[in-house]
């Protein structure tokens, strides 16, 4: 603000010097073509008369009265008449202003008329020597600078007092409506620990009345402990805090701060008082609740792994491996294996049921059961038959919105031919011992995103191929590669085909494949535990 108004007078005063300067200036230059025009009526008689001596003594009279620089008379024809310079050499101080043009010379002609005839002229030589002038005016206007600037900065300042003073009163009137409307007690305590400040709405909670503590001590007040006395002497030790202490059933957070002279010395003690019991009670409540929801996932990740296979299934002609890691959450994959026709077959399932916690532990309990009654009862039927049904108990007996990915496949023992029809979930990988890779996409939608309406939903293809000696079957849900490293790149299926046949080279067994690709993703993504739940099976043909 101070800046601003030096720089509007500043500017101002420019302005106005500019304004001074150019009206002299002018002033100055028709005072000399006037004066010139007066000297040339008043030497025309002298130039009819030819009269050089009387002439010259005027323009000696002229130089001496108007320090004037130089006359000089001249006859029509431009021969000269009479003239004269300006006695001595200008002082050292003209000399240098002449130098930077701030004193100068300007020449003034005019003709000499006489009995309406032109009979010369009259060329007169000034001094420009306003610069002293204005030098003046500058020491003037810094002076009135001075002034108006502290005239403008006291009523400034006197502005700002009036509203400081103003917004103050206004500011303790809202204070003291907040203080006195909400439950806090805002106080002030002197060096000998009596009150001289007590309001609030908390006053209440303590039974004092508004004008009760003003000018006691804090021992002598009831329903005040005597850790408040601690916490008072703390704050005149110099130390800020915050303490919570219970009163009467009441708990209140209270900041205390001392309070310093001019000096730095400690005078009293200031404080606000907030009454947080329900605060607390609210706390208490959020935390039983998060308790109750704790136990809740733990009963639902138990009801989880119930739901999953905790040893590897066996069929002949076939080495198996399998990992399940759940995640800190109750997520919803799902495993399930199921061997029948008296050991021949074996029937796998991988699932992916939408949502997490303990809605997703019930749904993949539901999902069991529907398994139970659909798949494995019926296990005589086409796969895909199966799985068209599985998708109508799933839209009518899960509640909306919630479907489940799956991947159903049969794999007959010895043959180690495999059916499968694949659900929207996550495509199996077949990696061929001559090098090539399957992926195994034949199917239809997600099990229970469609309704079962012939108009809607097109049915569920099935596939059949071999599983010969040294090839691999790969199944894993998208929580094994859903994953990126440090620099967002994520996995990708090349990479894990990359890896899956690096982890067999190594080591050919199924279990060994499964145990090797988690290590490598924990490794890309750099953690110790994945997001997501982790489902992997992988199938081996044998000799």
């Amino acid at each position: 603000m101070v800046s601003n108004t030096r720089v509007i007078l500043i500017g101002a005063g420019a302005l106005v010097f500019l304004a001074f300067v150019a009206v002299v200036e002018l002033r100055t230059l028709d005072r000399a073509g006037d004066h010139t025009r007066y000297f040339g009526r008043s030497v025309a008689p002298l130039l009819w008369e030819v009269n050089a001596e009387t002439a010259h003594e005027y323009v000696e009279l002229m130089l001496d009265s108007y320090a004037l620089r130089g006359v000089e008379i001249v006859h029509d024809d431009g021969s000269p008449f009479v003239g004269a310079l300006a006695r001595g050499e200008p002082g050292r101080v003209e000399r240098i202003l002449r130098a930077v043009w701030l004193v100068r010379d300007r020449t003034i002609e005019s003709n000499i008329v006489y009995r309406e005839q032109t009979i010369g002229a009259l060329r007169v030589t000034w001094v420009n020597r306003n610069v002293f002038l204005y030098v003046g005016a500058l020491l003037v206007m810094g002076v009135l600078h001075g002034v108006l600037e502290s005239l403008v900065l006291s009523w400034r300042s006197l502005r700002a007092r009036e509203r400081a003073e103003r917004a103050l009163a206004e500011s303790r009137v809202r204070l003291h409506s907040v203080v006195s409307s909400t439950p806090v007690i805002l106080f002030a305590l002197d060096a000998e620990g009596r009150f001289t400040l007590c309001e609030g709405l908390g006053m209440e909670k303590l039974g004092w009345r508004e004008d009760q503590p003003v000018g006691r001590k804090l021992e002598d007040l009831p329903g005040f402990a005597a850790s408040s006395v601690k916490d008072y002497r703390r704050a005149m030790a110099g130390e800020t805090f915050t303490s919570t202490h219970e009163s009467e059933g009441v708990v209140f957070d209270t900041w205390h701060a001392p309070l310093r002279d001019a000096d730095g010395h400690v005078t009293g003690v200031i404080g606000v008082s907030t009454d947080i019991t329900e605060l607390r009670r609210a706390l208490g409540a959020l935390e039983e609740r998060d308790r109750n929801v704790r136990r809740e996932l733990a009963l639902a990740k138990s009801i989880h792994r119930t739901l999953m296979p905790t040893q590897r299934p066996r069929l002949e002609g076939c080495d198996f491996g399998m990992l399940f890691v759940p995640s800190g959450d109750v997520g919803g994959d799902f495993v399930d294996f199921f061997p029948f026709d008296e050991g021949r077959r074996l029937s796998v399932l991988f699932a992916d049921i939408t949502g997490h916690g303990v809605p997703a532990a019930l749904l993949s309990a539901m999902f069991k059961v529907l398994i139970n009654d659909v798949l494995h009862r019926n296990a005589h039927l086409p796969l895909a038959t199966n799985v068209y049904e599985l998708n109508r108990r799933v839209a009518v007996e899960f509640p909306p919105c919630n479907f489940a990915s799956t991947f159903c496949l049969v794999l007959e023992a010895r043959t180690r031919r495999l059916t499968y029809v694949n659900a929207a979930q996550e495509p199996a990988l077949l990696l061929r011992a001559d090098g090539t890779t399957v992926l195994l996409e034949t199917g239809g939608p997600a099990v229970g995103l469609i309704p079962p309406d012939p108009s809607l939903n097109p049915g569920y293809a099935e596939a059949s191929l071999e599983l010969g000696a040294g090839d691999t079957l790969f199944l894993y849900t998208d929580g094994l590669v859903e994953i990126a490293d440090d620099g967002g790149r994520e996995l990708g299926r090349d990479v894990l085909v990359e890896w899956l046949r690096a982890e067999l080279a190594r080591d050919p067994t199924a279990q060994a494949l499964v145990d090797g690709i988690y290590a490598r993703v924990l490794d890309y993504a750099g953690v110790k535990e994945l997001p997501d739940d982790v489902a992997v099976v992988a199938i081996r043909g044998s000799n």
